[in-house]
């Protein structure tokens, strides 16, 4: 079963579950910075497959690998309702994939936080934006350009204020 739980969003409680989801009933999100350009994902989803293997390749998943598979999952994968698509947590999930397709000890279910399927896209880039340009995993300076520069694309004219929002300098953004 699923437990309550929430998730504050600029300073707004935004419902979630935690609980655990068959692994094959997941996806991989197709605009993951990780595998955004070097996918080219602009002329098209790429295919679950395409993005799973060029994870597989990133020295983080490598590491991912190890370290899973010697001390478990520590933190559950944001996930969106119904949809099931993963939007953090994409390098845990292709290193969990890989253990079970290479380990005898193979994990049907990981831990996942769901969040609504009406997360607004603003939320979404508020939450990667603060785990991964100032917080707990630093993505390198081309992924956060890619998250910044594709959010600017699909809201222009709010750079300066997602810029200010995340409280990094225009600089850093740049």
């Amino acid at each position: 079963g699923f437990s309550d739980s929430s998730r504050t969003i600029e300073w707004e409680e935004v419902p979630t579950k935690l609980g655990t989801i068959a692994i094959n009933d997941l996806s991989f999100a197709p605009t993951n910075p990780r595998t955004y350009s070097v996918l080219d994902a602009e002329s098209g989803d790429p295919q679950q497959e395409e993005i799973f293997e060029e994870l597989l390749k990133r020295d983080h998943v490598r590491k991912l690998i190890r370290d899973i598979g010697a001390k478990g999952l520590l933190d559950p994968i944001w996930v969106i309702d119904e949809s099931f698509v993963v939007f953090e947590g994409n390098s845990r999930l292709a290193a969990v994939r890989e253990l079970n397709r290479t380990s005898k000890n193979r994990v049907p279910t990981i831990k996942c936080e769901i969040f609504p399927k009406d997360i607004t896209d603003n939320q979404v880039f508020y939450l990667l934006a603060r785990y991964h340009l100032d917080g707990k995993t630093k993505w390198d300076k081309y992924e956060q350009a890619g998250l910044l520069y594709r959010r600017e694309k699909e809201n222009p004219g709010n750079l300066d204020k997602d810029i200010a929002t995340l409280g990094i300098s225009p600089k850093t953004a740049r």
